[in-house]
């Protein structure tokens, strides 16, 4: 097969992912969430548990999670929209200050314009569409639920079907339990980070005294799966409702403390944490943030680092392929090793611990 014809199967298959978009994220995102949640059900495999009572029990632990996760989405959506008539107060009151400073300074022409704008009716639009927003975040989370769900029933039998797809080489499950790992671990710490993050943004906004901490902590946590920008994107309605409420020296406050808060967690403790777990090229992460951003929507962005380890952890076990791997890797000194791996046939001796259990 020709490099141009793998190149037009793989614009195909990525237009076709496109389309169905939909579907694709409510699939990945259920079998990331299956994947991250999977070490509670090997925790009770170990100890005896029957393989469905310990799938039951963590569906019962994916089921609280997301139950206590859409209450604070709600409690934190409501909490802002009952400042709604303080904001639009605030905005008219900017309306004013702004017509002011125009005929000022003798820009007359363009004092209609301002006057024009309608606050009230924005602000509305933005409530109906924070609402309608909020409505389809609830409604997907079902949907992942309910995929996770079938995931992690699948999961009890998956062992099996591994060993007879594979007739029982090993190597194979080998590799799989070593790519689980790797997507496991980077979740674990990702979430932790995560989590730090969301937490130290909603302690700022409280200290800070804009309004709904919780929400700015909670935008916090989920955007910080976005690698770079998602950061950015989770400080800019924090920083502009702190300029609504309280005035510039605030905003400005509030910027500059959810810079340090990204700059400690994630350009310092994060990396000395994941080491080379990651094993990407910042430049391919950032492009595949917009890829993936590009085929299945804003969840694909949150997906593009998982999506792409695993298809360099396949890439580098096909001797025809590993080339790609080793380009999307991060760059190495001289003395350094390279992360990829051999081929996936070739013999071992790496001894980790299992994920997926031997039948």
């Amino acid at each position: 097969m020709t490099t141009l014809t793998v190149l037009a199967s793989l614009t195909i298959v990525l237009t076709g992912l496109h389309f169905i978009s939909e579907i694709v994220v409510y699939t990945l995102l259920g079998a990331l969430v299956a994947v991250a949640v999977e070490p509670i059900g090997r925790f009770l495999r170990e100890r005896k548990v029957p393989p469905y009572g310990a799938a039951a029990a963590t569906i019962s632990a994916v089921l609280f999670a997301a139950v206590g996760l859409a209450v604070l989405v709600a409690n934190a959506f409501s909490a802002l929209s009952a400042n709604f008539n303080a904001y639009e107060r605030a905005f008219r009151g900017f309306q004013r200050t702004a017509i002011a400073y125009l005929r000022n300074e003798r820009l007359d022409s363009i004092v209609p314009i301002v006057r024009h704008v309608d606050v009230q009716s924005g602000a509305k639009e933005t409530l109906l569409d924070g609402l309608v927003g909020t409505a389809s975040v609830l409604g997907s989370l079902l949907m992942v639920l309910i995929v996770t769900i079938f995931v992690l029933l699948e999961g009890a039998t998956f062992p099996d079907k591994l060993a007879r797809m594979t007739n029982g080489a090993k190597q194979v499950r080998h590799e799989a339990r070593r790519t689980i790992q790797r997507v496991q671990r980077y979740l674990l710490v990702k979430t932790a980070t995560s989590a730090a993050t969301g937490v130290c943004a909603g302690l700022l906004t409280y200290a800070a005294g804009v309004s709904s901490p919780s929400l700015w902590g909670l935008l916090a946590f989920v955007l910080n799966y976005i690698p770079f920008i998602g950061s950015l994107i989770a400080a800019a309605p924090a920083v502009l409702i702190a300029f609504v409420e309280i005035g510039p020296a605030a905003a400005f406050t509030v910027g500059v403390g959810y810079a340090v808060i990204n700059v400690i967690i994630g350009n310092i403790i994060e990396p000395r944490i994941l080491g080379s777990t990651l094993g990407l090229s910042p430049l391919v992460v950032l492009l595949c943030v917009a890829l993936w951003g590009l085929i299945l929507g804003p969840i694909g962005a949150l997906l593009s680092v998982p999506i792409t380890m695993v298809i360099k952890i396949v890439l580098e076990h096909s001797e025809r392929y590993q080339w790609v791997a080793i380009l999307l890797e991060q760059g190495r000194t001289p003395g350094e090793s390279s992360a990829v791996s051999r081929p996936l046939m070739q013999n071992t001796t790496e001894t980790i611990q299992p994920v997926i259990p031997d039948a």
